[in-house]
């Protein structure tokens, strides 16, 4: 399963009809080839080489990326994920930004399921 074309399908669907509820959204992140889409979108960013509030680099995350998926996946499927609180980092730039885990960026590539699941 495309995870680009599934997104882009229940997109097309929850447009042409609003009031479908869609009922399974969950068992989609937990998906190992859409968490591997997300932790590439992730790895891909340009703020990637900072580590995260858990000390955790891109290096890190590479050094061990199956077991990581994995434990997120397993973690996500027993919904005893939680993410990291999120610790502000005031550095010299025009905006401060949040610093998180890695396994906590991922998720935001996951937006589409679920943005879907809360209409």
């Amino acid at each position: 399963m495309d995870p680009c074309e599934m997104q882009k399908k229940l997109s097309r669907w929850a447009t042409d009809d609003p009031t479908k509820r869609f009922v399974d959204l969950y068992s989609l992140l937990c998906n190992e080839i859409w968490l591997r889409v997300a932790a590439h979108a992730t790895l891909s960013n340009k703020g990637s080489e900072t580590a995260g509030i858990d000390n955790m680099t891109k290096s890190n995350f590479l050094g061990d990326y199956d077991g990581h998926i994995a434990c997120l996946r397993e973690s996500l499927k027993a919904k005893t994920f939680e993410p990291v609180p999120v610790r502000r980092v005031y550095i010299p730039k025009p905006s401060p930004f949040n610093m998180c885990s890695d396994l906590a960026k991922l998720l935001p590539h996951l937006r589409v399921p679920l943005s879907l699941a809360w209409r």
